[in-house]
């Protein structure tokens, strides 16, 4: 076959979006639809409002794999996530396919948990979806900040480096099968 005839299954897809998307981007029932970790469903409005924001917070099986984290141990990641600003923008994920992992959770101010970053491996490739319009947020200082200013940060850039070293990573290469006639077996039964 033609390297130009990739399939979905050898390829990687990571899909980053808020409100605005998923659902109402009109990718439900299309193939990037069915490739994603979550289900969509046409119509649906997802939309989440919080006004204190949404925490990014890494869940159980995040803090375990070592390209999700920013930090070399738990206490220190942890440390981090609560510097990090919170989001407005959100999608609110109805349901997470089977095999689909969760994990970044978004934690509203009644403690309640949202997915905020679902990955699984589909065929031989990746997908993973980002479940903020705001992911931008990551790379400010807190606002809690006593001085009052907003510095940038390379939390965000450590993000996505992960993430897509992640999508690529150990996604093998196409295998081409070539078959051959057995001139030696032809006269049994």
């Amino acid at each position: 076959g033609s390297r130009s005839r990739e399939r979905a299954s050898d390829l990687a897809l990571v899909m980053l979006g808020g409100a605005e998307s998923f659902e109402r981007g009109g990718y439900a029932g299309t193939p990037i639809g069915r490739v994603l970790p979550v289900f969509l469903t046409a119509g649906t409005t997802t939309e989440a409002r919080d006004p204190q924001g949404y925490r990014w917070s890494l869940t159980r099986e995040g803090m375990l794999q070592p390209w999700a984290r920013r930090s070399a141990n738990e206490a220190d990641e942890l440390a981090a996530q609560q510097q990090l600003p919170a989001h407005r923008t959100i999608h609110r994920a109805q349901n997470i396919k089977p095999g689909a992992i969760r994990v970044a959770d978004f934690v509203d101010s009644s403690r309640q948990s949202l997915p905020g970053l679902v990955v699984q491996r589909f065929g031989a490739g990746k997908t993973a979806a980002v479940l903020a319009g705001d992911m931008w947020r990551t790379q400010l200082q807190s606002a809690d900040d006593p001085s009052g200013a907003i510095s940038e940060r390379d939390d965000l850039g450590k993000f996505w480096r992960q993430l897509l070293r992640w999508a690529i990573v150990d996604v093998p290469s196409r295998v081409e099968v070539r078959p051959h006639q057995d001139t030696e077996s032809r006269g049994l039964t």
